[in-house]
């Protein structure tokens, strides 16, 4: 995934509060950028299937 995607999907997930919908496979790579800060980021699954997942930060 490239790097000014990942930003943009993690602004709307983290500032915005958005429901953001991605593949598994993206969201394997945000999950690893979310591992990534000091407090941690809980994130909340609306709705997934066998290719794509719906998922909102927990506040």
């Amino acid at each position: 995934m490239k790097r000014k995607e990942l930003d943009n999907i993690l602004r709307n997930l983290l500032v915005a509060g958005n429901i953001v919908t991605v593949s598994f496979e993206q969201m394997k790579d945000i999950r690893k950028e979310l591992n990534r800060f000091v407090k941690p980021v809980q994130i909340e699954v609306i709705n997934s299937d066998f290719e794509m997942v719906s998922f909102r930060e927990l506040r």
